[in-house]
């Protein structure tokens, strides 16, 4: 063992300072790289623990995003649905409203010949009232007793009675 000292001794005495200097630097140099390996491998622990922690925070908002499109996209097919309803509805007044005016315009009659139709009508309801009247004063200078007297008049009420429903009965058509 003292020969394996003395022959390193011996072979370190030989060394020339150029290459004493070489090792040192050679062994600073890897004592630096084996400082910023370690570094590096701290670096990317952290900075992976980061990305993951990133990650895992965008896979959460993405999440959260979904569930919002999700309840947006409910909302709006609520809306469209309402939308669509309340469409139908006011389609279906409109459609009722076009038939009311429809039986209206066909059922009534126009004023023009509403007006010629009631001055026909009065026309003969004055003829007819001249003839009553002129019955009637026939018939009252025939008649003597008041029992006939009154049941010619309840004869002409009768008859005006109906003429006059009658009338209405046109006019309210």
């Amino acid at each position: 063992m003292n020969e394996a000292l003395y022959s390193r001794d011996h072979a370190e005495q030989e060394r020339t300072g150029e290459e004493r200097m070489c090792d040192l630097r050679h062994h600073s140099l890897e004592a630096r790289i084996d400082e910023l390996q370690k570094t590096c491998e701290m670096r990317w622990t952290t900075e992976e623990k980061a990305m993951i922690a990133r990650w895992a925070g965008l896979e959460r908002r993405f999440e959260t995003n979904d569930k919002r499109v999700y309840e947006a996209k409910l909302v709006a097919d609520k809306a469209i649905d309402k939308a669509e309803a309340l469409a139908t509805h006011r389609a279906m007044q409109q459609n009722e409203w076009r038939a009311t005016i429809t039986e209206i315009m066909t059922s009534m009659v126009p004023r023009t010949e509403y007006a010629v139709q009631h001055q026909i009508l009065a026309e003969k309801a004055e003829t007819n009232a001249k003839n009553i009247d002129r019955e009637m004063s026939g018939m009252r200078e025939r008649a003597n007793s008041s029992r006939i007297q009154t049941l010619i008049l309840t004869g002409l009420m009768t008859a005006v009675f109906t003429m006059l429903v009658y009338l209405v009965f046109i006019h309210i058509r």
